[in-house]
């Protein structure tokens, strides 16, 4: 199985640069899939062929999805459902931005499918021997069960229950 660990992401295809500009979406919209938690379809394997480009990022899941339609979902996505762009989801429940970047790789490149994916939902995170926190999102599972997350996000959890506790 290929690492997809975040240190490694930085080869992977779809985060390759490239030059193009918005422009160049819209005159290929059909070839532009819009990840949206509210879609009907989830993303295949065969999507691959489809699309050229994802776009993602916003709330990608269930979380206080009431409240996010009752705002008319946010300006950006909007914005970009404007356009008409086809859309697909990754699951219901509502994943990290880099989760979901992760996850299209997964399904478009490796032709996994989501049903295939491993997943830890609302991880508890052991941040010292007394303290953890939920984290109330999904992950991809590591071989061990354990959440894959970015390096560093330990300590960042870390220094903001500790900059939590200096509140009170």
């Amino acid at each position: 199985m290929a690492d997809h660990s975040p240190a490694n992401l930085s080869a992977a295809h779809v985060l390759k640069e490239s030059a193009f500009s918005m422009s160049d979406l819209l005159a290929n919209k059909q070839r532009v899939c819009l990840l949206d938690e509210l879609a009907e379809e989830e993303l295949s394997p065969e999507d691959a062929e489809r699309f050229d480009w994802i776009i993602c990022g916003g709330i990608l899941g269930d979380e206080d999805t009431e409240d996010y339609v009752a705002q008319d979902r946010n300006k950006g996505s909007e914005e970009l459902q404007k356009h008409a762009f086809p859309l697909r989801r990754i699951g219901k429940p509502q994943m990290t931005t880099d989760t979901a970047v992760i996850s299209a790789k997964r399904i478009l490149e490796d032709g996994k499918r989501y049903e295939e994916l491993k997943f830890a939902d609302s991880p508890t995170v052991k941040i010292s021997a007394m303290e953890s926190t939920d984290i109330p999102f999904r992950y991809l599972a590591k071989e061990d069960g354990t959440p894959l997350m970015a390096p560093g996000m330990v300590g960042l959890l870390k220094k903001q229950m500790e900059e939590d506790d200096d509140f009170f």
